[in-house]
């Protein structure tokens, strides 16, 4: 079975990053996906350190066969985070869209992918792929049996 991860919000913690940056961000309304406005995504994307020092939010305890992100720059940056912090080897895919992730995955033949997006967690799912919700506060609002709060729980969905 082959089974795709999200990067952000799933296998690092990109709030964790922005509240480093911006310590006001800790008093954000987290059950928002938009980001505040003082939040600059510009500088923040051309941030090599940003990126590469993000802190762990999960690990799988399954086989991944490839991550799938919405990130605008070079993957080695991806592929450098990976290395640091211990993750197996795997190919990185950045896209532009979650059109583009729906697509990817699609032509990759994936069986599972797990994303904390919502409008991710559609496109992919109408799209033929079936998609878990990585359980997040900016998500808690959808109603779904399609949810995981912890990558171990791949295990159980891999065993359906």
């Amino acid at each position: 079975m082959k089974v795709y991860l999200d990067i952000d919000g799933v296998i690092s913690d990109f709030s964790a990053g922005l509240t480093k940056i911006y310590p006001e961000f800790i008093n954000h309304d987290q059950t928002s996906y938009d980001l505040p406005s003082y939040v600059d995504l510009d500088t923040i994307y051309n941030d090599k350190t940003f990126w590469m020092f993000l802190p762990v939010q999960d690990r799988p305890t399954v086989e991944i066969n490839g991550l799938v992100s919405h990130r605008p720059f070079e993957k080695y940056i991806t592929e450098f985070w990976l290395h640091i912090n211990k993750f197996p080897k795997i190919p990185v895919y950045h896209v532009k869209s979650s059109h583009e992730k729906a697509e990817l995955l699609i032509n990759l033949k994936c069986d599972l992918y797990v994303d904390d997006k919502v409008s991710t967690f559609y496109e992919c799912n109408s799209s033929g792929i079936r998609t878990l919700l990585y359980n997040q506060p900016w998500n808690r609002n959808v109603k779904t049996d399609m949810r995981i709060n912890k990558l171990k729980e791949l295990e159980k969905w891999l065993q359906s």
